[in-house]
């Protein structure tokens, strides 16, 4: 799975990803990512606060990219 992400995302290990939807109310917009486990539950705690509903779940797909500012959350 390294260098999938054209070496945005390169030390991750495939148990570690996981899919993460992010869902906004208003605007309505869903957008889908993946990521490791530990970005997607920081993001979750912060985002829960501000409204934002996310999902987390090892359903993934290769055309998702990875999580935007990861380093924020890494």
């Amino acid at each position: 799975m390294a260098g999938q992400f054209g070496g945005a995302v390169t030390d991750m290990r495939q148990q570690d990803l996981c899919h993460i939807r992010v869902r906004f109310k208003c605007p309505s917009l869903e957008l889908d990512y993946q990521d490791e486990r530990a970005v997607a539950d920081r993001f979750a705690t912060v985002a829960h606060k501000v409204c934002v509903t996310v999902t987390i779940d090892g359903d993934l797909s290769s055309s998702w990219p990875p999580f935007p500012c990861r380093r924020l959350w890494k």
